[in-house]
């Protein structure tokens, strides 16, 4: 920004130096009062009004964002201007007075811009606060080094010293922000039912939240550069280093890595709990398969957060995801397979049987039907059931479906097919009433969260 003509800087720079060299020094506060003022007009299409202290708690989501924007802009029109203010002083002024005089020019508008930007800071804690602490942060790094490479000399060190107290502001509750969201996450106690099993709305919130950290720059530095800096200076000297750049980034990772894996072992440990209200153990065990799953998942397709989180992690989740697998298995089908345990009929190729069949004496006949009603009349039931419940995944979904038809087919293929080589009914399309075919169609239905039966044209 060139605030002048070159010609009109010369003259003015002659005039201040006759005036200063006369000992008439009053013409410096003129000088800043006169440019204070220009300052203040120039930036009044921006204008930024600190909030009052009864306002701070009111400033929440999108007021926040707002006042915020405004805040930014502001920074980067004060930061333009005052770098112009500089340049006039240096060249209108002695170089012995034009750095205190400029300070003096530049001292109002700065204090507003650092009083606002604590005042916004101070607003009500929330968890979404922390994406607008670490956006005002962005902004203050990236004109931090101009600032300070304007600010020298003693008549400045006040001021520099209040910006670097604002970042500091900024970054530790920025980091108590994100500590605190673990918390809020442990105690959500909210009464949301998903009464299909699928992805509750926090698990989804949760790692919505912890991805957007992660496209922050600089925000390992943000949350946690203030821990190495306080561990560092414990164990080394003060004149060493902090960590060399590469270890302080592993580290950095490090601390990021521990606090998110404990957000989601809270966030895990929270939807146990949820999953204890299920009337159902089975749908309780497809609630958690789901919402882990999802967590994995997420967590796998954001390349940072995987790396940051490490392998191991991953490894454990996935032997928890077939822990589920089987608890559903356990609770869904251990009923069925009971069923259809044949320890009474004939095995094929086993010693004198005719090729009309296998005689079964009436004992045997009467299991036999027993067996084929319960099994028929519960899996007409499973079908009505959960072909209600989702498992929103579509891999997911198939890879259980396959794993249905695997555990269930064989067994009822092998007990009908020995049934109907006996006796023991003269209608056996009475009791086996499904086909292979009917059967494997039907648990293809399972978890499609679509009101679906054994009539459905589809299952023939």
């Amino acid at each position: 920004i060139t605030l002048m003509p070159h010609d009109l800087t010369a003259q003015l720079q002659e005039v201040a130096r006759r005036l200063i060299s006369g000992g008439r020094l009053g013409c410096l506060k003129d000088y800043r009062d006169i440019r204070a003022g220009v300052v203040d007009e120039s930036l009044a299409p921006v204008k930024l009004s600190k909030p009052q202290k009864e306002e701070e708690h009111k400033l929440t989501g999108e007021l926040l964002e707002q006042r915020i924007g405004q805040w930014a802009t502001h920074l980067r029109a004060t930061v333009a201007l005052i770098a112009a203010e500089l340049q006039l002083a240096r060249a209108v002024l002695p170089k012995s007075h034009a750095q205190g005089t400029w300070a003096g020019v530049i001292c109002g508008t700065v204090e507003n811009v650092l009083a606002t930007g604590a005042s916004l800071v101070r607003s009500k804690k929330n968890p979404e606060k922390l994406f607008a602490l670490l956006d005002m942060r962005a902004h203050l790094t990236e004109v931090l080094p101009q600032l300070m490479s304007m600010l020298q000399g003693s008549a400045c060190e006040e001021i520099r010293s209040k910006f670097r107290e604002l970042l500091v502001f900024m970054t530790s509750t920025a980091s108590e922000t994100f500590e605190e969201f673990k918390d809020a996450v442990e105690q959500d106690s909210s009464k949301h039912e998903v009464a299909n099993g699928s992805v509750h709305p926090l698990t989804s919130y949760v790692l919505s939240y912890v991805k957007r950290v992660f496209e922050f720059k600089d925000a390992l530095e943000a949350l946690f550069g203030s821990r190495l800096k306080d561990a560092s200076t414990e164990d080394k000297p003060a004149d060493a280093d902090a960590v060399r750049d590469t270890d302080r980034q592993a580290e950095l990772e490090r601390l990021m890595g521990s606090l998110v894996k404990e957000i989601l072992q809270v966030l895990l440990n929270n939807l146990e709990s949820k999953a204890d209200r299920f009337k159902s153990k089975a749908l309780a065990s497809i609630f958690l398969l789901n919402n882990l799953h999802y967590v994995v998942k997420s967590v796998q397709k954001t390349p940072v957060m995987a790396s940051t989180i490490g392998s191991e992690w991953v490894t454990v989740q996935h032997g928890a995801l077939q822990q589920y697998k089987e608890d559903y298995n356990h609770h869904t089908w251990a009923k069925a397979l009971e069923y259809l345990s044949d320890d009474m009929l004939p095995r094929t190729g086993g010693g004198n049987a005719e090729d009309e069949g296998w005689d079964v004496k009436e004992k045997q006949k009467k299991v036999i039907k027993e067996k084929l009603g319960h099994l028929n009349k519960y899996l007409e039931e499973l079908v009505q059931v959960q072909s209600l419940w989702s498992i929103p995944d579509a891999s997911l979904r198939a890879e259980m479906q396959r794993d249905l038809v695997m555990l269930l087919i064989p067994p009822y293929t092998g007990f009908t097919l020995r049934a109907s080589n006996t006796n023991f009914t003269k209608k056996p399309t009475k009791y086996i009433k499904y086909s292979k075919e009917q059967v494997e169609g039907m648990l293809l239905q399972f978890f499609e969260n679509k009101a679906k039966g054994w009539n459905d044209p589809k299952s023939k």
